[in-house]
């Protein structure tokens, strides 16, 4: 079995990829199109995001997402409710 939030998504860091835009999120399906809804909690979010950030650098400054475009990336379990 496959950890959530480990399937994709690392261009932006580790974390949990997510989005607002069922469009956006379809593309991260690996092509069986099942999407889970969650809820997140954003806390502090870094906007504009580019490269390869780490968790807890992001943490040590304050930082709990980064957004970029219409992908939020969260970098804890504890921000993800199933």
């Amino acid at each position: 079995p496959q950890r959530l939030g480990s399937a994709h998504g690392s261009a932006l860091g580790k974390g949990f990829y997510t989005s607002q835009s069922p469009q956006t999120a379809q593309g991260y399906t690996g092509g069986n199109g099942t999407l889970c809804v969650i809820h997140i909690i954003t806390g502090k979010i870094l906007q504009g995001g580019n490269s390869g950030y780490d968790p807890q650098s992001l943490r040590n400054n304050g930082y709990q997402t980064i957004q970029s475009s219409n992908v939020f990336v969260v970098s804890g379990n504890e921000q993800v409710l199933v």
